[in-house]
């Protein structure tokens, strides 16, 4: 996988748990917690960054990888608990990156879950020391750390992206080919679908 992934110019995964509170490492040394779910790569990836799952702790002593896998009480208050405890335990000892991982169905139908989250997100925005950034800021902080009165005029957090393609809204195109024996359906912003199912070593399709 972790070929693949350099191969097609990707150069971070986020797909491994872990029990211990963690900076991004690189995959070019040995990882320095335990395999959870295998397969955990064999050997040196280099250039290749890990952004570790850190698991949750939920009020039953249960872990979890994303929240959708712990027990808690179905009321924002008990949403915005879980997420505040496991918080302090970074914020309060090593000051490691404190990860969120989501399925987007964990929110949908869910009005209290996300007002627990965002009443979560505005207590600890309170702090003076505490930002919200992307895996990919994390790195690149990791890699350059910056004290933190340079923090808003740092050029590695920002939000101008002039190459970034426009969203194509509802002007999508349907499609629906045929792969490994069944029938895919997606949506693509080009005018037109693809010959063939777009899959590794042939992402054009």
């Amino acid at each position: 996988m972790f070929n693949m992934l350099s191969r097609y110019g990707f150069y971070y995964d986020s797909s491994m748990p872990t029990s211990t509170m963690s900076w991004p490492y690189t995959l070019e040394h040995r990882m320095p917690h335990a395999c959870s779910v295998k397969p955990c790569p064999s050997e040196s990836h280099p250039g290749m960054w890990e952004v570790p799952m850190k698991t949750l702790q939920d009020v039953r002593g249960g872990s979890c990888s994303m929240a959708d896998g712990c027990f808690y009480k179905e009321d924002a208050d008990s949403i915005q608990k879980i997420f505040t405890q496991n918080f302090l335990e970074h914020y309060t000892k090593t000051k490691a990156p404190f990860p969120l991982f989501f399925h987007a169905a964990w929110f949908f139908n869910r009005q209290h879950r996300k007002d627990g989250f965002l009443k979560f997100v505005d207590s600890i925005l309170a702090l003076p020391d505490v930002y919200f950034v992307t895996s990919q800021e994390l790195i690149a902080w990791t890699r350059f750390p910056e004290p933190l009165p340079q923090v808003h005029t740092s050029p590695i957090f920002h939000c101008n992206f002039p190459d970034r393609p426009q969203r194509c809204g509802r002007r999508k195109t349907r499609c629906q080919l045929a792969h490994k024996g069944d029938k895919r359906q997606f949506a693509t912003c080009q005018q037109q679908c693809p010959k063939r199912y777009p899959w590794v070593n042939n992402l054009n399709g």
